[in-house]
């Protein structure tokens, strides 16, 4: 089971995945819709849903109306869709009653996990063991960032090999080689090292991540 290391959307320590073709329609469209959709006369020509996928997406839908009426956060991708709760009792109860739709359940893997990521700030990352055992931050870049700064970043970081690590998709984005829509970032080994980015890259960062690892955390 996947474990929470910060909260979801800077709120909610609890998350299922659940998969189901056509569960967009109700992030997307609202419930009412979303049945019209389960209709067997119905063919909507861009969800391409079988009867038997109209059938179980009826059930879906049947199965989780109840819970949308609690205080939750739904995203939804596709098929799949994600409920986000801070109520371990609520939570429970999804697990039992989504059962046959659920892909991952998500949350802290301890008590103590579960009070530090709710009452430290958002940047705070737990983690088992800190990216290459070595760096305790992640610094992501904007990417509004203009080309002339990129280049004289890289260039800096040269200076400092021990101290800072460019994943190679930034590296290639930093020199122009790639367009990839992705947040780049860097990691940072220390305060001090931190501090220097910090003044360098300036208004250019995006936010700031702080791994801590479990350790530290479940030592009570």
């Amino acid at each position: 089971m996947p474990k929470t290391t910060k909260l979801f959307y800077n709120k909610w320590p609890y998350k299922i995945a659940l998969w189901q073709k056509g569960s967009w329609f109700i992030k997307r469209l609202g419930l009412e819709v979303a049945r019209k959709r389960c209709d067997p006369g119905y063919r909507y020509k861009w969800a391409h849903l079988s009867f038997e996928d109209q059938v179980e997406l009826n059930r879906f839908i049947d199965a989780v109306e109840p819970f949308l009426k609690e205080n939750i956060q739904i995203r939804s991708e596709n098929s799949r869709f994600s409920i986000y709760c801070d109520d371990r009792a609520l939570l429970d109860r999804m697990i039992q009653d989504l059962k046959p739709w659920t892909l991952d359940i998500f949350k802290p893997a301890t008590e103590a996990e579960l009070d530090y990521i709710t009452n430290s700030s958002s940047n705070k990352v737990i983690c088992t063991n800190i990216p290459f055992d070595r760096f305790h931050y992640k610094v992501y870049i904007r990417r509004t960032i203009n080309p002339d700064t990129r280049i004289s970043f890289v260039k800096w970081v040269e200076n400092y090999p021990d101290s800072l690590r460019v994943p190679k998709a930034t590296l290639e984005w930093l020199n122009g080689n790639s367009n990839w829509a992705w947040t780049p970032f860097v990691y940072v080994e220390s305060t001090s090292m931190l501090s220097m980015v910090g003044l360098f890259l300036g208004n250019n960062i995006q936010k700031i991540e702080e791994f801590i690892p479990r350790t530290d955390i479940n030592i009570r």
